[in-house]
């Protein structure tokens, strides 16, 4: 009787370990989306900053000329 106990037991144990595990897989999957898209905003705000300064270097030059 002990040793169906200790084994029902552990089999509960192990299958809480195993969904928890699922869940960071997921949790860890999705951050990784987020981080990508993150990234691919701040990629789209730099070009655009990077366009607007060298209009803005380009318009200092031909004043200055």
């Amino acid at each position: 009787m002990k040793l169906a106990y200790e084994v029902s037991r552990r089999v509960h144990q192990w299958k809480k370990e195993k969904k928890e595990l699922n869940l960071f897989k997921h949790y860890t999957h999705n951050l990784r989306i987020n981080n990508y898209l993150c990234s691919l905003v701040h990629q789209g705000k730099n070009e655009q900053k990077e366009k607007q300064y060298k209009k803005e270097r380009k318009g200092i030059y031909l004043n200055t000329a």
